[in-house]
């Protein structure tokens, strides 16, 4: 009866087979074993422990080891190893997307952009739903100036996954592409989608500001007014989550006053002196809708007692 019975002491597995026989099952056990405490080195950090494992086993070790030897040379920048590697590894782990993300970001490293270009249109092909080769071939098309390109591997990526909210990036990058195309609507419709799927994205809401802006300048009346509110909306929800910006603290209070110069179809405002000082003062406490609202009573108010202190707020708005 051959029987096996493997023992494990630290990082050493001692296969004793009967009859003192080679077991092959033995040999595989040992292998396991040996993988299993490589991978267990190289997530808790020891890339030194890793690397001297590798030195002793690589050559007598099975093809599926080299995933993690991959792994370990592209986390320690080892870029030319992995290139070296490519020919004897690449069939094997065809159909491995990690793998071959390492192998392209290996190639590009080390001045094989065609190669690498390749690799990667290739991959964004096999594994239109992989996030990281989508995102990375957008970019690469952006880069060489294919926008519409981009845009195709965007769509491929979100038509070929289910919808989840860490695909909010992806929305946020179609928007930008559009906008990249002069297709405003269609933009402020991705990036809506990408700022309520993560409502915390200042990137998100400051792009879906611009975006209202620009198109509300294109309308006139009630639709106009309404898009500008859409607008400072935006603006404000960047600003609560960037922790203020001044230049984009000046421009809300800019567009918010060019609105009221329309509204009242005049070339200047005069507010309170006082109502004024307010609102400034809780715009610097970050209270942007407290602000915009005292503004507001300051307005309402204006006719109402013409004996207070007034400040003349200027616009380049003409009335209508």
């Amino acid at each position: 009866m051959n029987s096996v019975t493997t023992i494990t002491r630290g990082t050493t597995s001692i296969c004793l087979a009967s009859m003192l026989t080679v077991s092959t099952q033995c040999t595989e056990t040992s292998h396991l074993h040996d993988y299993f405490w490589f991978n267990y080195q190289l997530a808790a950090g020891k890339v030194n422990e890793a690397n001297a494992w590798f030195a002793k086993n690589l050559q007598t070790a099975p093809v599926h080891v080299y995933k993690g030897y991959t792994q370990l040379l592209h986390a320690t920048g080892k870029h030319q190893a992995i290139t070296a590697l490519i020919p004897k590894l690449d069939a094997h782990f065809a159909t491995d997307p990690d793998i071959q993300l390492i192998f392209y970001q290996a190639l590009a490293h080390t001045g094989n952009r065609q190669r690498a270009h390749e690799l990667l249109m290739n991959l964004s092909q096999q594994f239109k739903s992989n996030q990281e080769i989508a995102y990375m071939t957008a970019q690469a098309h952006l880069k060489n100036h294919e926008p519409s390109n981009a845009l195709s591997v965007v769509n491929d990526y979100l038509n070929s996954t289910p919808p989840k909210s860490s695909n909010f990036v992806f929305h946020f990058l179609k928007a930008q592409i559009l906008t990249q195309l002069d297709k405003k609507t269609e933009a402020l419709t991705s990036v809506t989608k990408s700022v309520r799927m993560q409502p915390l994205f200042d990137a998100g809401w400051l792009l879906r500001a611009v975006l209202e802006e620009q198109l509300a300048q294109e309308k006139t009346g009630q639709a106009q007014t309404k898009q500008v509110q859409e607008a400072i909306k935006a603006y404000i929800a960047y600003l609560e989550l960037a922790g203020g910006n001044d230049m984009i603290e000046k421009h809300l209070l800019s567009i918010f006053f060019k609105q009221k110069v329309a509204q009242h179809n005049q070339k200047e405002l005069s507010l309170p002196t006082a109502c004024l000082e307010k609102a400034v003062a809780l715009f610097q406490q970050k209270k942007y809708t407290q602000g915009l609202q005292e503004l507001d009573q300051c307005l309402a108010q204006q006719t109402k007692n013409k004996s207070a202190p007034y400040k003349t707020v200027h616009t380049q708005n003409k009335p209508k």
